[in-house]
């Protein structure tokens, strides 16, 4: 290409359309002549615009470490502010490792887009020597740095960073006091586990959620009591469905009682959450689940035939004693649950069910026909198994 059509393209990046811009910068990448590197990067001295700089960075690689290393003496010398932030902003989405350094640098810079941008970079690039630099933008003028240092911070699982973050807890501006909610949620260490139960009361579900998140992770037996208490004054399902969620991965038999509450709660999410929970905690929340059997709607009764299917020999203890139950609920949906759980222990009584039971459930199911259908299953599961040992015999 002729040096008349090379300087023909360089002046068409003042294009105004950024279809034609994109165009031109393609067409200079393909030409792959280093001097093109400066007036492409110029582009975002006055340009803020992200679909440019998301779209547009990956060509930069194209030219190597070349356009890294101007990009970085432009972050550390360039005088425009803009050009300074837009460098920070190229940088991570080039993922350059080479510049941490004066990202870490960039960090003190008198402009706030300087610093939040590359705050922004250095969350990405996920170098420890980070952590303790951006402490101080904690306390930063611009809420746009304070946010985005506390979300940087949490990616670094340093001791020093937890005290910082639960002084965050306490700043004026609710978005920072989120990020430094979430990111104490993800640290994991157990020093944070008081402050977290603290922001089980906050005004804003957001804390709240983040609070059990990080309860969930690093709480324990600590956590117990404060969730359930949550849970008990909790007006929010979302925020509840999560306290379910948490308290049946902690496996707590004290939260038993508080879970068998919302089993058949009109949120359908929340119910289905709930049921899983219990399932969880194991054997201590049977009674329970079969106790739901007598009020809960079909499908939670579906649900709740299915978690006691997988849960082994107390399961099948507890169902055939409540083939014997005087509420035809009970005796149906024990069938329905048997069956699933494919025991051949199961047989003799669900036999007897199958001949003499007229009892219906609420819905005018007959035991009779649950007891027949489920000795079909366990039948089936039998054969089959008798058929996949001959063949592997």
């Amino acid at each position: 290409m002729s040096e008349e059509t090379f300087d023909n393209l360089i002046k068409q990046l003042a294009a105004e359309d950024y279809d034609e811009k994109v165009a031109v910068i393609k067409a200079l990448v393909e030409l792959n002549d280093p001097r093109a590197i400066n007036p492409i990067i110029d582009i975002f001295k006055d340009d803020e615009n992200d679909y440019l700089i998301i779209y547009m960075a990956p060509y930069l690689t194209k030219f190597g470490n070349a356009a890294i290393d101007i990009l970085i003496k432009r972050l550390r010398e360039d005088e425009n502010p803009i050009m300074r932030a837009n460098s920070a902003r190229l940088l991570r989405e080039l993922m350059a490792g080479e510049a941490v350094e004066s990202l870490i640098e960039a960090l003190k810079d008198t402009d706030a887009g300087v610093r939040l941008w590359s705050a922004y970079a250095l969350y990405f690039l996920w170098d420890y020597r980070a952590a303790l630099p951006l402490i101080p933008l904690l306390k930063d003028s611009d809420i746009r740095v304070r946010r985005q240092a506390t979300w940087s911070i949490g990616a670094f699982r340093k001791p020093e960073v937890v005290k910082p973050l639960i002084e965050a807890l306490k700043d004026e501006e609710l978005e920072v006091r989120k990020a430094a909610a979430d990111s104490l949620a993800q640290l994991g260490y157990k020093r944070v586990v008081i402050p977290l139960i603290n922001l089980l009361n906050d005004d804003d579900k957001w804390i709240r959620y983040s609070a059990i998140e990080g309860l969930g992770k690093t709480g324990g037996k600590r956590a117990i009591e404060p969730l359930i208490n949550r849970l008990e004054s909790e007006n929010d399902n979302w925020v509840k469905d999560v306290i379910v969620h948490t308290l049946g991965e902690l496996k707590d038999v004290r939260a038993v009682e508080s879970l068998s509450r919302l089993i058949n709660n009109p949120d359908r999410n929340l119910s289905k959450a709930t049921t899983i929970a219990l399932g969880k905690i194991g054997p201590v929340s049977i009674p329970y689940l079969i106790e739901a059997f007598k009020t809960s709607r079909w499908e939670v009764c579906q649900r709740i035939a299915t978690n006691l299917s997988h849960m082994g020999e107390p399961a099948l203890q507890a169902l055939l004693e409540d083939l014997k139950d005087k509420d035809s609920n009970v005796r149906f949906w024990s069938c329905v649950a048997l069956g699933r759980l494919g025991d051949s222990r199961a047989l003799p009584e669900l036999e007897k069910l199958a001949q003499d039971d007229e009892g219906q459930n609420s819905h005018g199911k007959k035991v009779k026909r649950a007891a027949q259908e489920a000795i079909e299953k366990i039948n089936s599961k039998l054969a089959s198994k008798k058929e996949k040992n001959l063949k592997q015999g």
